[in-house]
């Protein structure tokens, strides 16, 4: 249920921009909106109900920029796709956008599912018929016949194929575009260090999306990959991990293309990131990171939650990695809101400040301290409705 006034008051307030923090502080939110920010002894006199969360922080609602809720993060996320029906999937979908919520994140982008179930989902939840985040949509991926995320339903054998995909997602409600330019880990038959894609098809969708007023998210592992969006001029690039056959390619000149062009690095970096070894070990792509954020481009959290063992609330337990890039725990919180939510185009939230949505999320502790509090939400608010909370899923130890 909507609260018309409240007024918010915690031992913090974060609000997400410019590393302000108040002390006993509130926000006072009427109806969707947030109306005031600030210590809460100077909170203006108004008749709003008082929520005091005694030892707990308020901060803005975490974003995740790029899910999959159509997938079950069991070990064949793909494959068990296709045992289900629509209604199923759907079904399933609305559950972990739930827990998605619960656990305070308030905006996701999702990049891909079968029927433009997304959109569906999307309208559900603007319509109060379901529970979850905000949800930013991308329909049905473009990929090549047989390519990586074939499942989802995008094969496109040519131009008008994807042309005719991308006007149908645009038509359905999706804001993105999003491309398999290289293959993936998950799909047998592809390889993430090769172009699974012509670059001139990349161009083409590219620049349709563009025209209808759409942005563009490319999957690119391999540097040919990530080359092939830099200069289709995409919108942001999902993993970036620079990949080739005999190891990694970190290519400064495509980072500097990438911050001159404000192309979007959106890292998928889940809570068991720090202990990865094998094909994409931590260090390196921490080392990988940290040279993209000091080069000036710009970062967007996610997960790529959906895919195996990634849950759909590991957000909050992911960000304690992020301060391996050189971020303090602020810097992390400020990177996981309002840097993201600028990442994808939105402008009305990611913060705490008047006029902006009421996504809201308080959690035991002080994060600043210990990013751990995160996975301990007391209270969410999304656009001013509030929430049941969940403990969300807990990072191991590095």
């Amino acid at each position: 249920m909507t609260s018309p006034l409240v007024l918010l008051c915690a031992d913090r307030v974060i609000t997400g921009v410019e590393r302000t923090m108040y002390r006993d502080g509130a926000v006072l939110v009427t109806g969707t909106s947030i109306a005031w920010v600030g210590p809460r002894p100077m909170a203006p006199d108004t008749p709003a109900r008082p929520m005091h969360l005694d030892g707990a922080t308020l901060l803005p609602g975490l974003i995740d920029a790029h899910t999959h809720l159509a997938l079950d993060a069991g070990p064949d996320p793909f494959g068990a796709l296709g045992t289900l029906t629509g209604r199923q999937v759907l079904a399933a979908m609305r559950e972990r956008a739930g827990r998605m919520l619960a656990a305070g994140i308030t905006t996701a982008r999702d990049l891909g599912a079968p029927g433009r179930l997304d959109t569906v989902l999307a309208r559900e939840i603007r319509g109060g018929h379901a529970h979850g985040p905000r949800l930013v949509t991308a329909g049905v991926p473009v990929t090549r016949p047989g390519g990586h995320g074939a499942a989802l339903g995008g094969e496109c054998a040519d131009l008008d194929d994807a042309e005719a995909l991308v006007r149908a997602n645009r038509d359905a409600g999706a804001r993105w575009t999003k491309v398999f330019v290289t293959g993936g880990f998950t799909t047998k038959g592809t390889s993430p260090y090769a172009l699974q894609l012509p670059t001139q098809l990349l161009a083409e969708v590219t620049a349709l999306s563009h025209r209808l007023g759409m942005k563009v998210a490319v999957h690119a592992h391999a540097t040919a990959g990530i080359a092939a969006a830099v200069e289709a001029r995409v919108d942001s690039i999902e993993h970036c991990t620079w990949m080739s056959e005999d190891g990694f390619d970190l290519d400064p000149g495509l980072m500097a293309a990438m911050a001159e062009h404000r192309i979007v690095a959106s890292a998928t970096v889940n809570s068991r990131a720090r202990n990865a070894t094998g094909r994409l070990p931590w260090a390196q792509r921490a080392a990988q990171l940290r040279a993209l954020y000091e080069s000036g481009v710009p970062l967007a959290v996610g997960t790529d939650a959906g895919i195996p063992t990634t849950a759909h609330d590991d957000l909050p337990a992911s960000l304690p990695a992020y301060l391996d890039l050189g971020l303090d725990p602020l810097g992390v919180l400020e990177l996981a809101t309002s840097h993201t939510a600028q990442a994808l185009g939105l402008d009305d939230t990611g913060a705490l400040r008047e006029g902006m949505r009421a996504d809201v999320l308080a959690v035991e502790g002080d994060p600043t301290e210990d990013l751990s509090v995160l996975t301990r939400p007391v209270t969410v608010l999304g656009g001013g409705t509030a929430h049941p909370t969940v403990p969300a899923q807990k990072a191991p130890r590095p």
